[in-house]
């Protein structure tokens, strides 16, 4: 067997390669909903942070359309759990999340993780 070593892989035109019948992540966060702050990320550029508890995740390489799946997940740590995040309002350039505390009120959770897939542009 061969071992093949190398530090990018990138088609004979120098750009991404595709993926064939497979999926992949497409973006992923995460971010600090009480500072505003990206943590770590794959994909995503920057943050908005709209108000309270309401977050949208600006991606680097667009999607090809607005009907991705996002899946996200949350705590505000040293108090209660609050629900679980809502992830609508998805173009091709943003995913938003947006997080609750137990009595559904709005409200900035400290540990936000996202993650998308779904097809690039």
């Amino acid at each position: 067997m061969s071992t093949v070593h190398c530090n990018t892989v990138q088609t004979s035109s120098g750009g991404a390669v595709t993926l064939t019948k497979q999926e992949a992540s497409k973006a992923r966060v995460n971010a600090n909903g009480d500072t505003p702050v990206i943590n770590g990320s794959f994909n995503v550029s920057s943050l908005t942070d709209n108000a309270n508890g309401n977050f949208d995740f600006n991606v680097t390489n667009s999607f090809s359309n607005a009907n991705f799946s996002t899946a996200a997940s949350s705590h505000n740590s040293g108090a209660s759990f609050g629900t679980s995040p809502y992830t609508g309002g998805k173009t091709t350039t943003l995913f938003k999340i947006q997080t609750a505390n137990t009595g559904g009120t709005s409200a900035d959770h400290d540990i936000m993780d996202g993650i998308v897939q779904g097809g690039l542009a």
